[in-house]
């Protein structure tokens, strides 16, 4: 298992499905199959060659079929164990018949043409039937990455299309993001969820800062032969990437406290009413509601800092890029406004015995960790946007009031927040006047007693004047965009900038000689007449037709 797996609760996977999705497959084909028995190879390989089909009730019924199957054939007498333990063997096989692409084109068929049709109609015809399918389809991509993802070749499987042209599972859950705020009906939560959990298999963890060696090849980044997965990714997404930066911080913001519901620009709400099909859904909504924009701000900041930490890695200018599109985004006020909250309150009304009921047969998910793993995901995004960069710090967390949101996260009682609240307020303190210093001596004792210190450090100092000399320190917002069109088209080539070509002003001479200049510098003697005798034929041609 990869480190991200151990980390992630097992009630985190399983809250990726609707209670709807789970109860279906488990009424329709719990009686179907006996245990005792194992499924033959030719009934797998008929489910999924139905899926190739354009009978649409037969695709359901093999998805159910599917989905019953890679759940481990869960019955009410069985451990947590012995379903994930069969869960696991019945992924495996499936990865043996090549389920990963049978499933990749079936929600590629689902999301392009949903896509399709509302941006022609606005509407969706037979609604319902489209959601149920794609959201099928998206659990059993889940279950087969999430069980076979200590398989190294079936992770590289997951990206190695992109260097083809063809469609892989990522390419097409990148085109999904891209179109979550413009078509309601794709499921943001089961879509960034599992990138979140595609992103991990085929990036890895991140590596240690000795291993992010400069090249010094002369060879572009885009033309390198043997492109590391985080080099692919970025090749992949470079002409999209502004707009899906927009639309995860769309969907950050729409889980912002004070927002409301419908307030944000991506429906958060569509995915999880749609599953809502029995009454006793509507008893539980508000703390269903609260589960699902947890695992929405804990996909959204773990894919952000994620790629963020990956392209340092890999080229700085790479994460130059991705964190000026944030920026711009303003992705510094959207944290900032997710953290603007009463943690310590909120973390208190999510403790364990307020969690909602288990959707299957495993605990209730836990809302307090997703919660705590997203507030430490967004301080370590905005330490490393703002770290040595002065520009950002003055017009961005100072001028939104960034050291009153920090003071009261760091009073938090959880190692992580505190450490990287007093981090992210280490980096400001040098630009705060000197009575907010004076007035708030504990946050500075604090960082002192916790962060790791240097002595060449001079975060407390200023000069005589009350200002700091940032002449060597970090990049104008200016000087970055100058610096990240220089790389994306020297080492990629895939953006283009208008020529400014100097104004001449022409003499009033010239312009009533214009004519004349034509005839004298730009069209040659013979060529010009040559032109105007072949107009003179042309000409009398046309009159004798006439």
């Amino acid at each position: 298992m990869s480190n991200f797996k151990v980390s992630m609760s097992l009630d985190v996977l399983f809250s990726c499905y609707e209670a709807f999705d789970v109860a279906l497959a488990m009424k329709s084909e719990a009686a179907t199959y006996d245990l005792a028995t194992e499924i033959p190879r030719f009934a797998i390989i008929g489910w999924l060659d139905e899926l190739e089909h354009v009978d649409k009730a037969n695709q359901h019924a093999a998805c159910l079929s599917l989905f019953f199957f890679a759940l481990g054939q869960p019955r009410d007498q069985d451990t947590v164990l012995d379903v994930l333990q069969r869960a696991k063997t019945n992924n495996s096989r499936l990865k043996d018949y090549w389920a990963l692409n049978m499933f990749s084109r079936y929600a590629t068929m689902h999301i392009t043409s949903s896509c399709q049709q509302y941006k022609e109609t606005q509407c969706y015809p037979e609604t319902g039937q489209c959601e149920r399918d794609l959201r099928l389809s998206l659990d059993l991509l889940y279950l087969l990455v999430f069980h076979n993802s200590d398989d190294p070749a079936f992770c590289s499987s997951l990206q190695v299309a992109f260097s083809v042209g063809e469609k892989s599972l990522m390419a097409l859950l990148w085109e999904a993001v891209q179109n979550l705020s413009d078509v309601p009906l794709l499921p943001a939560k089961k879509i960034l969820l599992l990138l979140q959990l595609c992103l991990h298999n085929t990036l890895g963890p991140v590596p240690p800062k000795s291993a992010s060696v400069a090249s010094l090849s002369t060879v572009p980044r885009g033309q390198l032969l043997n492109p590391s997965p985080m080099e692919q990714l970025y090749r992949h997404l470079l002409p999209k990437l502004p707009q899906c930066v927009v639309v995860l911080l769309r969907v950050l913001l729409g889980v912002c406290p004070n927002m409301g519901r419908g307030g944000a620009a991506v429906d958060l709400e569509r995915e999880l009413v749609a599953a809502a099909r029995d009454e006793t859904f509507e008893q539980r909504w508000e703390k269903e509601y609260q589960r699902h924009k947890a695992i929405l701000v804990f996909a959204v900041s773990d894919i952000l800092l994620m790629t963020l930490q990956h392209s340092k890695r890999n080229h700085y200018g790479q994460f130059l890029y991705l964190s000026q599109l944030i920026v711009d985004a303003n992705g510094i006020l959207v944290m900032l406004k997710y953290i603007n909250q009463d943690i310590q309150a909120l973390f208190a009304t999510h403790s364990g015995s307020n969690d909602p009921p288990s959707l299957l047969f495993l605990a209730p998910v836990s809302i307090f960790e997703l919660l705590v793993a997203s507030v430490v995901a967004l301080l370590r995004l905005l330490h490393q946007l703002c770290k040595n960069q002065p520009d950002r710090i003055k017009k961005f967390l100072l001028q939104y009031k960034a050291p009153l949101i920090l003071k009261r996260l760091y009073r938090v009682e959880h190692e992580a927040i505190c450490r990287y609240s007093l981090k992210l307020l280490k980096t400001q303190i040098k630009y705060l006047p000197r009575k907010w210093r004076q007035a708030n001596m504990q946050v500075i004792s604090s960082i002192y007693d916790i962060l790791p210190s240097n002595e060449l450090e001079d975060w407390l100092l200023t000069d005589m004047n009350g200002t700091e000399d940032d002449a060597d320190v970090g990049l104008s917002r200016e000087e970055t965009r100058h610096v990240n069109w220089n790389y994306n088209n020297a080492n990629y080539l895939c953006t283009t900038r208008p020529v400014e070509s100097p104004e001449i002003e022409l003499t009033p001479q010239f312009m009533a000689n214009y004519l004349e200049w034509l005839d004298d510098e730009v069209f040659f003697d013979d060529f010009y007449s040559d032109v105007r005798s072949s107009d003179e034929t042309g000409a009398e041609s046309a009159a004798t037709v006439s």
